[in-house]
């Protein structure tokens, strides 16, 4: 018999924890609402309208550069905002404790290898 505990499939409940599946799982909704309208209004609208609206600049750049470059800086706010969520994510991934990768990950780690 071996004293080591085995391991939880689900780990219990931090703040921590419960902060980074919160804010995961809000901007992935709003990841995946962003694409489901895109497709439903299909996809040449949306390249014709992100073609129109880069036209005046000298480089179609896509996100932070080109929407600088178009001064659209109430945009722009709202882009950084994205980057600011995404680096506060990849910045406390030793919190993806309650997600289906975490889980998996977990599993893997208490699976001996032959």
């Amino acid at each position: 018999m071996t004293d080591e505990p085995t391991p939880r499939a689900w780990p219990a409940l931090t703040g921590e924890a419960a902060g980074y599946a919160l804010l995961r799982s809000i901007l992935g909704l709003n990841i995946f609402m962003h694409g489901a309208v895109r497709l439903a209004v299909g996809p040449s609208t949306f390249a014709e309208t992100m073609a129109k609206g880069f036209v005046d600049t000298p480089l179609p750049a896509p996100l932070v550069f080109g929407t600088s470059l178009r001064s659209q800086w109430d945009t722009l706010g709202t882009q950084m905002i994205y980057v600011a969520l995404y680096a506060a994510l990849l910045g406390t991934e030793r919190f993806n404790t309650l997600s289906v990768d975490g889980w998996r990950q977990r599993r893997a780690a208490s699976t001996p290898k032959s």
